[in-house]
C-alpha cells in the first residue's frame, strides 16, 4: 500500500493541538520557505520513497529519511536541522496500489 499525503494535512505540532500523540511523527527538518501567510516546511521520515513523476523530488533516501513537505502556521519556529514533531490529520490520506499506482478506497 503506498500512502499520500497533502502538505495542508501536515503541522507543526504545537499548532495542532487536536491532533492525538499517536498521529503525529518525529521528523528532521531540511528546508523551511516562508511564504507569507504560510511555512512550506521540509522534513525527513523514515519511509521507502516512490518516483511519483516530479523532476524536482528527492530521488535518494537519505539518513534522514524520505522527503515530506508539510504546510505549516506562519508563527512555526521550527529552523533547518531541529528534531520536531508533525501533527498528521488523517482523514484526508489518499491510498494507492503499489503495482497499478491507481487510487484505492
Amino acid at each position: 500500500m503506498i500512502v499520500g499525503i497533502r502538505p495542508e494535512e501536515l503541522e507543526d505540532s504545537a499548532f495542532a493541538t487536536d491532533i492525538p500523540e499517536d498521529q503525529c511523527l518525529t521528523a528532521k527538518v531540511r528546508l523551511v520557505e516562508a511564504l507569507g501567510s504560510d511555512m512550506m516546511v521540509h522534513f525527513g521520515i523514515q519511509a521507502s520513497t516512490i518516483d511519483a513523476g516530479d523532476p524536482d523530488a528527492v530521488k535518494e533516501l537519505s539518513e534522514e529519511g524520505a522527503n515530506v513537505v508539510g504546510r505549516f502556521h506562519r508563527g512555526s519556529s521550527v529552523e533547518p536541522g531541529a528534531t520536531i514533531k508533525v501533527a498528521v490529520t488523517t482523514q484526508n490520506l489518499h491510498f494507492f496500489d503499489p503495482t497499478t499506482r491507481e487510487r484505492t478506497n
